[in-house]
């Protein structure tokens, strides 16, 4: 039976001896999350607005501007797992790793309200207003972390599977039949 697969350098380690298509696999994933980190950052800036509106604004302004800045922040980070989920981690695994996620994500909006250029005070919203390069900064964090944790995770699998024998291997052994070398005629 003739392999399709290419030669591979036997110096490369294990990790970085993947086909284009790998590779390829990864950039979509963390482009995915990526697009899901900016739409559901930007659902959840407009839902924590809705929650202001709704709330009717009874407490300090820093408490409703924080308020929103969490609801990006959640809204980023699930978007950003979203791109990297994996059916092989345990439940409580999972949601460690979304709870980091949103986590890197809120501390994202932190950064991007710290860093960024601000409202202009004349616009009419400027009080309650957020900058938003908050959502693109919140989704690139979120969506690093994300990448990080996935990537951790597929070489954390790839070794795992490699120092185990492989399935053919446990199947063929002493399974030789009558043509071939070594069969006994039991």
């Amino acid at each position: 039976m003739s392999s399709t697969v290419p030669p591979v350098d036997p110096a490369a380690p294990g990790f970085f001896r993947a086909n284009i298509s790998t590779w390829m696999v990864w950039l979509g994933r963390t482009v995915a999350g990526f697009t899901c980190s900016v739409l559901l950052g930007a659902i959840g800036y407009v839902s924590g607005l809705v929650i202001n509106l709704i709330l009717g604004y009874p407490w300090d302004r820093d408490v409703h501007i924080n308020l929103t800045m969490v609801c990006i922040g959640l809204g980023a980070g699930v978007g950003a797992y979203l791109g990297w989920i994996s059916l092989r981690w345990s439940r409580y695994s999972a949601i460690g790793v979304l709870a980091l996620v949103c986590a890197v994500s809120v501390a994202g909006v932190y950064v991007g309200l710290a860093y960024g250029p601000g409202i202009d005070p004349t616009y009419w919203f400027s009080r309650w207003a957020l900058d938003p390069y908050v959502v693109v900064i919140s989704a690139v964090m979120g969506t690093a972390a994300a990448t990080a944790v996935g990537l951790f995770q597929q070489w954390y699998y790839l070794k795992r599977d490699q120092s185990r024998p492989s399935r053919q291997a446990m199947t063929t052994v002493g399974s030789a039949g009558p043509d071939q070398e070594g069969a006994s005629s039991d």
